[in-house]
């Protein structure tokens, strides 16, 4: 199911099911006066009832919101994780996960676009969309690859990548100085793809960069956790995709 709202009836909502803004949406009434805040709700309350969202029950007078409203909604306010796409310093989509079930809330045109996924395959091709990629078709065996290590070790693995000595990195990778040496190469020269990944309810935050080429997808994705920082450069195959940027570790 797919919802179209403004910036004031996506903060109605919250304000009706008492949750905070998601932090995609705009805080539209921030200079705006109480008496002129009841205006507007109250003219985006009859237009829900009119678009079918609302109800009144005739015989309590209680409010009733559209079950699949409800549901897309809930879905969002209860997430698991937020997973957000960077498009420069912007943040135009957000996937909001779930146990079972994801919702995307997309900025469209000065809208916010809500999407309630059936299952996981819409949900999957969706997100693909969302990062401009397409299944490859490429039958090549892409051979898995990983390596973890501190975050302070991969500043230094990085300083010396940056002043090409090639040495100081091998002193850090060892035998993986070539697959990590690729994968900085496929991050730095190429334009990557950087996504957001937050927890809620626990300290954990994620951000991946990644860079797809034919049949394959490396990746670096630093881990910020209560259980320390670390970072880990890998190589996969493409269909691997979802699971790298939804779960810790692959």
């Amino acid at each position: 199911m797919k919802y179209k709202f403004s910036a004031i009836e996506m903060a109605l909502l919250c304000s009706i099911f008492q949750h905070p803004l998601p932090l995609i949406v705009e805080d539209s009434f921030g200079n705006v006066s109480e008496k002129d805040m009841r205006k507007e709700e109250e003219f985006v309350l009859k237009d829900f009832k009119n678009r079918g969202y609302f109800s009144v029950d005739d015989t309590d007078y209680s409010m009733r919101v559209d079950e699949t409203l409800t549901e897309t909604l809930m879905c969002c306010f209860q997430a698991d994780k937020v997973v957000s796409l960077l498009e420069g310093e912007q943040i135009n989509s957000a996937f909001y996960l779930t146990s079972g079930q994801n919702v995307l809330i997309k900025k469209v045109s000065g809208l916010y676009e809500v999407t309630l996924f059936e299952n996981e395959e819409e949900f999957s091709e969706s997100f693909l969309t969302a990062i401009h990629l397409k299944q490859s078709e490429n039958t090549l065996e892409v051979p898995p690859f990983h390596f973890q290590l501190a975050a302070k070790q991969f500043e230094k693995l990085l300083t010396y990548y940056e002043k090409n000595k090639n040495e100081k990195m091998k002193e850090l990778c060892k035998e993986n100085f070539p697959e990590c040496k690729m994968i900085l190469d496929h991050i730095h020269l190429h334009d990557s793809i950087i996504i957001l990944t937050e927890y809620i309810g626990k300290p954990c935050t994620i951000l991946t960069k990644f860079h797809c080429y034919l049949g394959g997808i490396s990746f670096i994705k630093s881990i910020y956790s209560e259980d320390g920082d670390y970072v880990i450069l890998a190589r996969y195959p493409f269909g691997d995709l979802p699971n790298i940027l939804f779960e810790t570790e692959v």
